[in-house]
């Protein structure tokens, strides 16, 4: 009985371990289209991120803030938000109750830009999720905030439930 728990462990390994990769390049494939989206305004896909980020999530907007919502450092962050601030596509002001944050948004030249890549994602989204039905795609999302969860306790170093 236990070699057969080990068997299916295993199994369920390797599932997670293919579906996590096919995941990540689902996410690769995601930005891939995006970028090409706005391929003539000349973005990399980071500076795309925080455009997005800022887009969506218009209150959550601090290079720290922006680092944890699209996970990427925030060094990364810091170089797109200055060069999109030189383009004139964010404002960046010093927070008045910490003089240390920075806070970004996004400005009205930036709007095209957003227009273009929110409807790159509709297209994509629309397009990848085909055939799929609503409470699956729902559950789905579910899924992938506990599985992201669980992933942040296990980086910050509490794998316990």
């Amino acid at each position: 009985m236990e070699e057969l728990h080990t068997d299916r462990f295993a199994e369920l390994m390797k599932e997670a371990y293919l579906s996590f990769a096919k995941l990540s390049d689902i996410g690769k494939y995601f930005r891939t289209y995006c970028y090409r989206a706005v391929q003539d305004i000349d973005l990399s896909l980071n500076e795309i991120d925080v455009l997005m980020s800022l887009f969506y999530a218009p209150q959550k907007n601090t290079v720290k803030d922006i680092s944890e919502n699209v996970c990427i450092t925030r060094g990364m962050i810091s170089q797109s938000v200055e060069s999109l601030r030189r383009r004139g596509l964010l404002t960046v002001d010093v927070n008045s109750a910490d003089r240390r944050v920075l806070l970004v948004a996004l400005t009205d030249a930036a709007a095209p830009v957003i227009a273009k890549l929110t409807e790159a994602e509709s297209r994509f989204t629309e397009a990848i999720l085909s055939g799929i039905p609503q409470d699956r795609i729902l559950k789905m999302y579910d899924t992938a905030e506990k599985i992201h969860d669980n992933k942040e306790r296990i980086r910050l170093g509490d794998s316990a439930e």
